[in-house]
């Protein structure tokens, strides 16, 4: 007997307006395309990888927010000008990784 992996449930909502905000910006750029992964809205360039990611309540975190990828040094003048609005946790803490979580979807951030 394999293992079998078990889907995620559905972690967003569609009709949300930050969602909707998050693809208008993310589909204005070329070569976008949006695939669901882990229950949350992921958005990848063809050919390329995951540049950002939704993050609803992410481990009971009791936040919405969207991971995004940055270099490590912009991520460090990010949290260090408003570290409520760009918090340090959990995976999406400065790492190779370079995501970056960004708590509120906002007009002023999308």
């Amino acid at each position: 007997m394999g293992l079998h992996a078990m889907p995620h449930p559905r972690m967003y909502n569609d009709s949300d307006p930050a969602i909707k905000r998050l693809r208008e910006r993310c589909f204005a750029l070329p070569g976008v395309f949006e695939k669901e992964a882990w229950g949350e809205c992921t958005f990848r360039v063809t050919g390329g990888g995951t540049f950002a990611m939704t993050d609803n309540n992410h481990h009971d975190s009791g936040d919405a927010a969207v991971w995004a990828k940055a270099p490590v040094m912009v991520q460090e003048i990010l949290i260090g000008s408003d570290p409520s609005a760009f918090p340090r946790y959990g995976r999406a803490a400065i790492s190779t990784t370079a995501f970056l979580t960004i708590i509120a979807v906002t007009p002023a951030i999308c």
